[in-house]
């Protein structure tokens, strides 16, 4: 989170208040590409597009998100906004789950595939690249962080029954074939849909 260089004078709780509304205001963001509301506007127009190919249960949560996360109103407070995240978590999963349940096995769904496997590689090799970058790789918190952003926390601690360490987070983020958010997974899966 950026902030400008007068946010380092001012007060504790004044820097609490500006940091969650710069983050709910960020987050909710319609014009930015990293803002939520964007993104899901972004989905839901790109899926009105492929209309006639999507069940009516998806395009009724996708309806329903969008109004939520795009129409409605900004969260005013940080746990509105959070609740408001946990519910597009939740619909997008379902969207995802319904998309592999219902959607026929042709290229569209291919190329939606490979789309999926080469966001989920850069997301893995980039975030590893910050965290390393930030020369924050002894930190157990933000190696615990980062595998529970990569959905791999309960994999390595039934793994290692330890403190997360660099290198088997490394090695369980990138190169571990069996775990299904590593990057060696990712470019398996992407070698078979080629």
């Amino acid at each position: 989170l950026l902030t400008p260089a007068s946010f380092a004078r001012a007060g504790r709780e004044e820097a609490t208040t500006f940091d969650e509304r710069a983050l709910i205001e960020g987050l909710f963001d319609r014009e930015s590409c990293q803002g939520l509301g964007f993104n899901i506007g972004q989905t839901v127009r790109v899926a009105g597009a492929v209309r006639d190919r999507l069940s009516s249960d998806n395009w009724r949560i996708l309806n329903r998100l969008s109004e939520e996360c795009v129409c409605g109103a900004d969260p005013v407070d940080l746990d509105e906004a959070l609740e408001l995240v946990d519910r597009a978590i939740l619909a997008l999963v379902a969207v995802g789950g319904l998309e592999m349940a219902h959607m026929t096995r042709d290229d569209g769904w291919r190329f939606l595939t490979l789309g999926r496997h080469l966001e989920r590689l850069w997301f893995v090799a980039s975030t590893l690249e910050d965290v390393a970058a930030q020369d924050a790789t002894d930190d157990a918190s933000v190696l615990e962080w980062l595998l529970e952003l990569s959905d791999s926390l309960i994999t390595y601690r039934a793994r290692h029954m330890r403190h997360p360490e660099w290198r088997p987070v490394v090695d369980l983020l990138l190169l571990d074939a069996l775990n299904p958010r590593s990057a060696a997974f990712q470019v398996a899966k992407l070698a078979k849909h080629v």
